[in-house]
């Protein structure tokens, strides 16, 4: 299983491997660029759902956004086929229209023209339909900036209104959000996060990582690190226990 596991995803691990940066906002970059020369084609910011009618944006300052208005018919419904550059362009503009993959490996390019469904009249998301080119689907969090060793775990479970660690719990809804879509369950799902060495993070979150999936570490500088999950298909990521949570013990 462990070894299926690893050649569904083996070829995206190489190209981390290959990646040499000190700073976080040049891995994407340097991640897609190392890809390309292995043959891997990659997609960044992939819109996989979008909020399906106008009156669901609850904010007037985004309602009034032409690039706003032009995803929605007179009457409020959006499209079901939308090019993939204006869609770009929109997420740029109002990000919380869109749930999106970081970065995506495809099988080949990707098609220009992307069609969405929605599975009854009132789901507040439309879901990408064209998931036939989606080889991998990659998470990328930059957490250099925080500080979580395990007594600031602690700290921050007891302080949790809803007794869970925030690096977690966006994890999670990342993972949970995918699974929504019949079409994504079924792919590879990577999850990269980027950390300091000189910061005590490494341990607890190859402990969180090893709750959920199998875990490489690859160093990317003296100054910056990748810790690396992942699992040959979504659905077989388990949901139903926390790593961390209420008391900070693990939960299993």
């Amino acid at each position: 299983m462990v070894k299926m596991m690893y050649q569904a995803v083996k070829p995206l691990l190489q190209a981390v491997q290959k990646v040499k940066v000190s700073e976080p906002e040049q891995f994407i970059e340097a991640l897609q660029k190392a890809a390309q020369e292995m043959d891997l084609h990659t997609v960044t910011a992939l819109p996989v759902s979008i909020v399906s009618r106008f009156e669901k944006i609850k904010s007037k300052v985004l309602q009034e956004k032409p690039v706003v208005k032009a995803l929605y018919s007179p009457e409020g419904d959006t499209a079901e086929s939308h090019e993939l550059q204006r869609l770009h362009k929109s997420i740029e503009e109002a990000p919380s229209l869109f749930q999106t993959i970081d970065l995506t490996v495809v099988t080949s390019e990707m098609p220009q023209m992307l069609s969405y469904r929605s599975k009854r009249t009132h789901d507040y998301w439309k879901r990408l339909s064209d998931t036939e080119h989606i080889s991998v689907m990659v998470k990328i969090n930059d957490i250099t900036v925080i500080t979580c060793s395990p007594s600031q775990v602690e700290e921050e479970l007891r302080k949790s209104s809803d007794g869970q660690w925030s690096v977690e719990s966006d994890l999670r809804d990342d993972m949970r959000s995918k699974k929504e879509n019949p079409l994504l369950r079924t792919k590879p799902y990577i999850v990269c996060y980027l950390l300091s060495p000189k910061k005590p993070c490494s341990d607890v979150v190859r402990e969180m990582l090893e709750h959920y999936f199998e875990v490489r570490q690859f160093s990317l500088s003296r100054d910056l690190e990748c810790l690396v999950g992942y699992a040959a298909t979504l659905e077989s990521v388990s949901l139903r226990s926390f790593y961390r949570k209420h008391n900070g013990a693990v939960q299993s």
